[in-house]
Order: structure tokens, then C-alpha cells, then sequence
């Protein structure tokens, strides 16, 4: 599947939040923030957090739709950026309609792309939890080396959870 990512807008408010809503039986396992609880209040917060981050350089978080469909199927970010060591992290949902259609691999190597031309960044992490199989793929299809398997590195569920660790350079990219 083919898509396009853009910087969070407001008007992106309701479609994400039913996107959310429709798939959160499918994202809740892994997504924190996917409370039993959540609700459209959340979503506007969330999206206007990524608007006045994108705006401070704090964080850069996208928005993945459907190039076919123009619809909304998932979110792409660069977090916990260190300008001083020109470094991010790169995380990603899709939702459950878009399962196994490349979308995810697609979106991320969109934004790894932008993170290195437009950002200025030299290395992007991805970190995931190692009972995460599908994530783990779309790492290592987006282009990640695994660097190894980091004790207590994801807080996840109450508790310290040990994560598969992958990183992409410029050079991975021919950039």
C-alpha cells in the first residue's frame, strides 16, 4: 500500500480518533497511551502535543494515510530527539485494516528519509519490545540493524520489559 505522512493537523482530530477507536483492540497490547478510558479529549490533546512539539523541534510526528484512499491509517514519529547528538527514535502504529500491507515499512522509511534531509539527524533508533513480532519486522524492512537486546529498556504494562534494539544511519539510506 502506498501512503503519504504530513505533520499532524487539527482538522485531523475525529478521523483519528475513530481510526484509534476502530483498531484498539489491535493497538492496545502494545500502545500505552491506549487507555480503556480514551477518548476523542485525549486524541485533541495528543494532536495539539504534536503540533507544539513539532513547532519546538521536540518531536516530529506524523500522520499516515492512504495515497488511495485518502483516509487515515496510522502514525509515524521521530521522539526524544538529542539535537546534540543528532539521534531520535522512531516509533509507528497502523491500523488494523492495513495490517501486512507494507504501509507501516513504507511510512517509516518515508520519515527516516525526511529525520536524516530535512532534520539534520544521523541516527535513528527503534526500540521494541521483543514479543512484538510484527513491529520487529517492520524495523528490520524499514532498514534497522539490530544492535542486540537491551535489558529493562520499555516500560511496558507496570513493568521493565526488555526491547529489541535497531538503529539506521545516513549511509543505510545512501544519504
Amino acid at each position: 500500500m502506498d501512503v503519504k505522512v504530513y505533520p499532524y493537523k487539527l482538522s485531523d482530530i475525529d478521523e483519528l480518533y475513530s481510526v484509534v477507536s476502530s483498531s484498539a483492540d489491535h493497538l492496545r497490547p502494545w500502545m500505552p497511551w491506549l487507555h480503556p478510558g480514551y477518548s476523542q479529549c485525549d486524541t485533541e490533546s495528543w494532536v495539539n502535543k504534536c503540533i507544539e512539539d513539532w513547532n519546538s523541534g521536540i518531536a516530529y510526528r506524523y500522520v499516515v494515510r492512504s495515497v488511495k484512499t485518502d483516509e487515515i491509517i496510522g502514525s509515524v514519529g521521530l521522539e526524544r530527539i538529542v539535537q546534540a547528538h543528532k539521534i531520535a527514535e522512531l516509533g509507528y502504529w497502523i491500523e488494523s485494516n492495513s495490517i501486512n500491507s507494507g504501509a507501516a515499512t513504507r511510512a517509516g522509511k518515508k520519515v527516516v528519509s525526511e529525520a536524516f534531509i530535512t532534520h539534520g539527524l544521523q541516527r535513528i533508533e527503534i526500540n521494541v519490545l521483543t514479543d512484538n513480532a510484527p513491529s520487529n519486522k517492520v524495523a528490520l524492512n524499514i532498514g534497522g540493524l539490530f544492535e542486540g537486546t537491551f535489558r529493562n529498556k520499555l516500560f511496558h504494562k507496570g513493568r521493565s520489559n526488555a526491547a529489541n534494539c535497531y538503529s539506521i544511519v545516513p549511509g543505510d539510506y545512501k544519504i
